[in-house]
């Protein structure tokens, strides 16, 4: 009994705790977690927001006429795992504040995707709809007090507007 050492308990009921608390909760995750982010979720992986990203791009590099172009913000913001980035954004593409992008007519809309400390945000390249994506920024900053570093982060436009029409949205 005079081998026995109090502190190294500690260790045990430490691991002991975490193990039931990651167990319990791995089977509630997905439920909590936006589809919208894969990263670290079992059954998800991160690759299948990379390709959805991926054809995205695709889509908005051959956009090359039509009236409605597409862009998309690749935003970095620190500690974005967590559900309000998502809550805020499928809320707002609810009450159609938000429109996302569609590559085809029978397919969904992706207004966002997330990954483990970045967001990219899908819109039309409309005036109105960016003033509704800086809204939903400023409220995003002001819920969360976290703040969009724009050293950062980045913009792109689809082929079909012109350099004007993408520079006074950019601005």
């Amino acid at each position: 009994m005079t081998q026995l050492q109090p502190i190294n308990l500690c260790n045990v009921i430490y691991k002991i705790c975490s193990k039931v608390l990651t167990t319990r909760l791995k089977i509630i995750l997905s439920e909590v977690v936006s589809p919208f982010q894969s990263a670290f979720i079992p059954g998800r992986l991160i690759s299948n927001n990379c390709l959805v990203a991926s054809e995205i791009a695709h889509y908005m590099h051959r956009k090359n006429n039509g009236g409605n172009g597409v862009m998309v913000l690749k935003l970095d913001i620190s500690k974005v795992y967590d559900q309000g980035p998502s809550a805020l954004y499928d809320s707002w593409e609810t009450q159609s504040r938000i429109q996302g992008v569609k590559v085809c007519k029978e397919a969904s809309s992706v207004h966002h995707l997330l990954f483990a400390d970045d967001s990219f945000i899908f819109a039309r390249s409309s005036l109105q709809e960016c003033i509704q994506v800086k809204e939903l920024l400023r409220t995003f900053e002001l819920a969360s007090e976290q703040a969009v570093n724009l050293a950062k982060s980045s913009m792109a436009f689809s082929r079909n507007l012109t350099i004007i029409d993408s520079q006074l949205l950019f601005d």
